[in-house]
């Protein structure tokens, strides 16, 4: 049976593909974004960071509970604050910011793929294509760079760590964002104006989103460029050069200032922690590495293993392989740009798994050439063979969203988090601008979520059940936040001569309060 005129060959499919494919990603990330409260985590933080900036209306000097943050990257922040202004103050807007922030990612990188592989389409005297001399068209839908591109998002989106980290908060996302971002503008270089615009943008952006480690992104486009030929000369183009420092600047504008806020040295101020850790590496750097490498190596299977092998052979078989593979020095680049982002990233360990994600687009696209190459065949139209395959990822794709939609929201909440409940019943026992004394909680996170949910912050945590009772005897009235476990453990002690009195619990958290136990009976507030 003939197909239908808008379905027929990859021209009228490839339109159909994207849309369900792009709408499957959306539908997925946002199903991810409704996981109930915010955990006790950077989550948390960032989020009471953009409350403060939405309910003070001053983006250009962001605070968590009332205090500066000079060490905080501003733009995911700013971001969320944005997305409180049409969805209201809670978790659900202060995700969505980033699930939207993930898909502009996995659409770059679409371009990005096709950018690279443009190299597929040159003439033949210039570098022998993988393919037949009919297969070779203009980068549109049935072609094969644009099928490559197609994959390097499939290859993103169906990345595990980026997958886990695509509907949260975290400041890896942004900066993840910016690179794939800096990829396409290089890659659009020489020949395309616009990646002078775009380059120059993610330079800002990057700084913006990451701090000085950020500027590695200018060193991987010096080391790559050193590897492309046709490249080589952009660092003696004057208009890439003037968007570098157009870039750097822009950055630079809050860098600088908010570095000297901080009141901290080069080497303790996190906005600086990449480039501090290359001055001077941490103790055991080479196992760091080593852990980092294996950890993003595993979390991002199946990816990793065509991207090894597209490094194995840029490595070993040098431009031989490179020539054989019709890939001229555009994987050879990819590689560079990757690992020039990823070492100084990688000498903190793999205790951060989200810090890796920039490096993530690069990694899509040399996957995605390597498995075009594995598809080839002789006599074969590879760019056919490609878009089955985009055709197969899709269709799982589709498959995935509809268990999602069809999927009730409450199997998700499998664990029930209190705190939410805990800091709305703060909120309405104490006063106004009362802060909630701490045993035993975790303090800036379980804080974050209190000012978040309640409009309450944290004391400091008390360490002991001396700290307690001397908190207690100075003011008798006070009210603390804790676990039930720790209220058990205060009870049995000697050191605490209160009687606790439970004033609310959730869960395991608890708030409570005390009285002597010499003391005459009195209603507790």
């Amino acid at each position: 049976m003939a197909e239908l005129p808008f379905l027929a060959g990859e021209e009228g499919r490839g339109h159909i593909l994207a849309l369900l494919f792009f709408l499957s990603a959306f539908l997925i990330a946002v199903w991810g974004s409704w996981q109930g409260s915010l955990p006790a985590s950077d989550e948390a933080v960032l989020a009471q960071t953009a409350n403060e900036i939405h309910s003070a209306g001053d983006a250009l000097a962001p605070s968590f509970d009332g205090a500066p943050v000079p060490d905080t990257a501003p733009f995911g922040p700013w971001l969320m604050a944005l997305s409180y202004i049409p969805f209201g103050v809670n978790e659900f807007a202060a995700r969505f910011a980033f699930v939207l922030l993930s898909l502009g990612a996995i659409y770059v990188t679409y371009c990005a793929g096709r950018a690279a592989s443009r190299d597929w389409d040159a003439p033949v005297a210039q570098c022998p294509p993988p393919m037949a001399e009919g297969e070779r068209k203009r980068t549109h839908w049935g072609s094969l760079p644009t099928a490559a591109g197609f994959f390097s998002a499939v290859a993103l989106a169906a990345s595990p760590i980026f997958g886990r980290f695509m509907p949260h908060i975290t400041l890896g996302l942004p900066f993840a964002f910016f690179a794939a971002l800096g990829l396409l503008g290089w890659l659009l270089l020489p020949g395309g104006r616009g990646g002078f615009v775009l380059w120059g943008a993610a330079v800002a952006g990057s700084v913006l989103s990451a701090g000085a480690g950020a500027l590695f992104l200018i060193v991987g486009a010096l080391a790559a460029g050193i590897v492309d030929r046709d490249r080589r000369a952009l660092w003696r183009t004057p208009a890439f050069v003037l968007a570098t420092i157009i870039g750097a600047l822009i950055g630079g504008i809050w860098l600088v200032p908010e570095t000297a806020r901080s009141g901290l040295s080069f080497f303790d101020n996190a906005l600086w922690a990449p480039l501090a850790r290359v001055v001077r590496p941490p103790a055991g750097a080479s196992a760091l590495m080593l852990d980092s490498l294996t950890n993003v190596w595993l979390r991002n299977l199946p990816w990793s293993v065509p991207a090894t092998i597209a490094a194995a052979r840029v490595v070993f078989f040098g431009r031989r392989g490179a020539r054989e593979a019709g890939a001229g020095g555009v994987d050879a680049a990819l590689m560079v740009f990757a690992a020039v982002l990823f070492i100084p990233l990688s000498l903190g360990g793999a205790g951060t798994p989200s810090s890796f994600l920039p490096v993530l687009p690069f990694v899509a696209v040399l996957s995605a050439r390597e498995v075009a190459r594995w598809l080839r065949r002789p006599g074969k139209n590879l760019a056919k063979r490609l878009w089955t395959l985009n055709q197969v990822a899709t269709a799982i794709f589709c498959l995935l969203m509809l268990l999602v939609v069809t999927t009730p929201i409450s199997v998700r909440r499998t664990v029930n988090d209190p705190i939410r409940d805990v800091a709305k019943m703060a909120a309405r026992i104490v006063p106004a601008g009362t802060r909630i004394g701490n045993f035993g909680q975790p303090y800036r996170e379980q804080c974050a979520r209190m000012l978040f949910y309640g409009d309450r912050t944290l004391e400091r945590p008390r360490a002991s059940a001396e700290e307690v009772a001397g908190a207690l005897r100075e003011d008798p009235g006070m009210i603390f936040l804790s676990s039930a476990r720790d209220v058990e453990m205060l009870r049995s002690s000697r050191a605490f001569p209160f009687e606790i009195r439970v004033l609310y619990g959730a869960g395991d958290l608890v708030l409570f309060g005390a009285r002597a136990t010499d003391a005459p009976e009195t209603e507790a507030r």
